[in-house]
């Protein structure tokens, strides 16, 4: 049962979510992954409950106007590492668009800020990260809006992943994060 229907069990539903399919074998972060077992890039983005599918590329630097600054993703997802150790892995932060009506970039995270919902809900977001060799799967544990001067990388550590995309229609001067932390692998 769900957790939206313990006040009043009379009305419950069954639960069924997208997420009911998957597979992987659940692990205990802190005494079974070494950095070694998260290395090769990633090369998917899978986030079954909002119906992402996508393909990962990695983010170089670019100078525009002087300034050195990430390129945008354009209709994929964008990595960029926090952990100059960790350049070849899965972890680190994933950036997508909300929509790009102007420059046509594609809207891969369009239903991103759905989530904040689906937590508040009791819901389990994962969002399931392909390498050429294994998939790793997370589980969102916290969705926050902030400015996009507050936006500041930081080394998320080998066992989470942040998913970034836009937020503030029609302005687009916020952020939507959503913070994700590895519960298993299929190797």
């Amino acid at each position: 049962m769900h957790p939206r229907d313990w006040e009043d069990p009379n009305w419950s539903e069954i639960d069924e979510p997208a997420n009911s399919k998957l597979t992987f074998i659940p692990i205990k972060v802190d005494s079974v992954i070494t950095p070694s077992l998260l290395s090769g890039p990633a090369i998917n983005l899978r986030i079954p409950s909002i119906s992402v599918d996508s393909k990962v590329m990695e983010l170089g630097v670019v100078i525009k106007n002087g300034i050195k600054e990430y390129e945008t993703p354009k209709n994929v997802v964008g990595r960029i590492p926090t952990d100059p150790n960790m350049l070849n892995s899965v972890t680190g932060w994933y950036f997508g668009h909300l929509e790009s009506p102007i420059k046509g970039e594609g809207n891969v995270f369009h239903a991103l800020p759905q989530i904040a919902d689906d937590i508040r809900n009791g819901d389990a977001v994962y969002i399931i990260l392909s390498t050429e060799k294994s998939e790793f799967t997370y589980e969102a544990i916290k969705s926050e809006v902030m400015h996009e001067s507050n936006l500041k990388l930081y080394d998320v550590g080998f066992d989470s992943i942040v998913l970034v995309t836009c937020a503030n229609r029609p302005f687009y001067d916020h952020r939507q994060i959503v913070t994700a932390r590895l519960i298993g692998i299929n190797p």
